[in-house]
């Protein structure tokens, strides 16, 4: 059975590991959710072995706090999508951002805590993970 993220204790945890992996590496998060058994984050950098050295980190130490022994937090391996269009990329950001209500989760995406949903189309930075602007992916 996979450990979840079912409370705010867990949920903080995925962020701090994010926000250290973040700065170790300089990458940048433009859009995120984090969900019960998985998460989908949108990440842009001047290099892929940097996006990869971030997931690499930010994967085995999230299951390291969650798990500590069993070593399976994630469902299933890394799915990677470049992304080039900005049209492709908005969609994608709404992909992310309704994530919790195909899941049945929340009935709007503004009622999901743990995503970038309330910084980047409402304006509140009142959140434990903070989106880096990438001006291009908002256009």
């Amino acid at each position: 059975r996979l450990t979840t993220v079912t409370n705010g204790e867990a949920a903080e945890i995925v962020c701090r590991e994010l926000n250290d992996a973040r700065n170790a590496y300089g990458v940048k998060i433009a859009a995120y959710v984090i969900m019960p058994e998985h998460m989908h984050i949108m990440l842009w950098a001047e290099s892929g072995r940097s996006i990869s050295n971030f997931m690499q980190r930010s994967m085995a130490r999230i299951s390291k706090c969650l798990e500590p022994g069993a070593g399976r937090f994630w469902k299933e391996r890394l799915r990677v999508l470049p992304l080039y269009s900005p049209a492709i990329i908005k969609i994608k950001i709404e992909y992310i951002h309704n994530n919790p209500i195909r899941l049945g989760l929340a009935s709007n995406p503004s009622e999901w805590k743990y995503s970038s949903y309330c910084q980047l189309m409402m304006g509140n930075s009142d959140a434990s993970l903070l989106c880096d602007i990438v001006e291009d992916f908002y256009l």
